[in-house]
């Protein structure tokens, strides 16, 4: 099956004419080898494929490359590669953040950029993938400019790429070493790996000196010259652009994702030609389509009768109808409900408590946030025969009534008002730990394979740390 895969590859190849008979004669002829003597079979072969080499190079050449991505297909070379572009090319559709990934390094032959979903070389003659990263896998995947406690170094030297993780300034965990060579190749796993703190002190600094030399702010002018209004919601652009020097002139560079396309764009600044260029970058083949991972809905099955109760509810804002309909979107709604207090009065329960539901797109390992729902509230229960039923739902008022209508919800729940305002002193972390423990949950029961959430505009969070 595969060979004839192969075979229909340089099959469909119409120019020049008849090379694709000479190449197939060439691997046909492997059958008549046997018969050589073992010395005649080696020189045989290497004149053989150097024959084959040479003829393979002009093909794939007078087609523009196609002959060498049939051929990949049809051996299933960059599965990987083709996994990170595609999760690149869903990560902006989910809405999860306000700016395209920036870019990590450039010069005349390549460039790269990254973000939680991985990183992408592309070729820069033909701004096409030429190979990729899967930084999930490594556990390198933070990027979000407001955090400041950790980040990810993307370091060049030379021909070869470093990678590691930075926690509150300091390197940390394990630094990965990629040859480009090798990722020309598509053969990009890491050719070494350490841990030596001194090693990856140097690495920082030089990364670091980098950074100053190369890498600014963009600002509105570049912005402007790019023909990018702040107010087109359709286009993100990167936080920052990087400079660099083609082999004739000083040049800026940076991304921009056109929405409206589903597309990045490299843009880059001359300021001795003062022209701004706009290139597509094809992440994917064309035509090819790019769907997000439909995963199951969430049920909560552990013992808290409450929250049960509230996640079957219609009582607030986040009603099931929704939960279910969004799921044809490839979005699970998961909750985050925490309960401050509970009371038992006149034959029902009084609970106060957040009730906050995110709904997530799943991209590798990681859930990215794309929505939220629920409110702050006090909600009266009923005992059933198979737990409690939400009957009343009170929420505080927005603006000036809100803080009294909160003291009076909780009056009479023991502790309920010193336990929320201890929440909101420690940012809502109660919130967070009830959002690991729940997805975590998920995760288990439908056995996927989720390692992180990603909060709009926050770092992503290890729900097993």
């Amino acid at each position: 099956m595969k060979d004839k895969k192969i075979h229909d590859a340089f099959d469909s190849i119409q120019e020049p004419m008849g090379l694709q008979e000479q190449i197939w004669e060439q691997l046909e002829h492997k059958n008549r080898i046997v018969r050589f003597h073992p010395r005649k079979i080696v020189k045989v072969a290497v004149v053989l494929m150097a024959v084959l080499l040479s003829t393979f190079a002009v093909v794939n050449f007078s087609n523009g490359g196609k002959t060498w991505a049939m051929v990949k297909q049809a051996l299933g070379i960059g599965k990987e590669t083709g996994k990170v572009a595609t999760q690149l090319t869903m990560a902006p559709g989910s809405g999860n953040t306000e700016y395209t990934p920036d870019i990590q390094f450039i010069d005349e032959t390549y460039f790269a950029f990254a973000s939680e979903q991985g990183l992408v070389l592309i070729d820069q003659e033909t701004k096409a993938l030429a190979a990729s990263i899967d930084l999930q896998k490594i556990g390198c995947v933070y990027f979000e400019m407001n955090d400041d406690e950790m980040q990810t170094v993307i370091y060049r030297e030379k021909d070869r790429v470093v990678i590691f993780n930075v926690k509150d300034g300091k390197p940390v965990g394990t630094y990965y070493v990629y040859s480009i060579k090798q990722a020309c190749l598509e053969q990009w796993e890491y050719e070494k790996t350490g841990t030596d703190l001194e090693t990856k002190k140097d690495y920082y600094e030089k990364w670091k000196k980098q950074q100053e030399q190369n890498v600014d702010q963009v600002n509105r002018g570049l912005r402007k010259k790019s023909n990018i209004s702040v107010s087109d919601f359709r286009k993100r652009w990167s936080t920052h652009y990087y400079r660099w020097n083609d082999g004739e002139k000083i040049c800026y560079s940076f991304l921009v994702y056109d929405g409206g396309y589903g597309r990045y764009l490299l843009n880059t600044y001359s300021p001795e030609n003062k022209k701004m260029e706009e290139e597509a970058i094809q992440l994917i083949p064309e035509g090819a389509s790019v769907e997000k991972e439909d995963i199951p809905c969430f049920e909560y099955n552990a013992e808290d009768e409450v929250i049960r109760a509230v996640w079957q509810s219609d009582s607030l804002d986040l009603v099931k109808s929704k939960r279910q309909s969004e799921r044809s979107y490839g979005r699970v709604w998961i909750p985050a409900y925490v309960i401050y207090g509970t009371v038992e009065k006149d034959g029902s329960l009084y609970a106060f408590g957040n009730f906050d539901s995110y709904a997530y797109y799943k991209i590798g390992n990681i859930l990215e946030e794309c929505d939220t729902d629920g409110c702050l509230a006090r909600l009266q229960l009923k005992k059933t025969k198979t737990g409690y039923k939400v009957v009343d739902c009170q929420v505080p008022r927005d603006g000036a009534g809100w803080h009294e209508d909160v003291e009076k919800m909780t009056q009479d729940i023991p502790g309920a008002w010193e336990r929320f305002q201890q929440d909101e002193y420690e940012n809502g972390k109660l919130k967070e730990k009830a959002r690991k423990e729940l997805i975590q949950m998920y995760a288990e029961e439908h056995q996927l394979d989720i390692q992180y959430y990603k909060a709009y505009g926050w770092a992503p969070v290890n729900i097993k740390s």
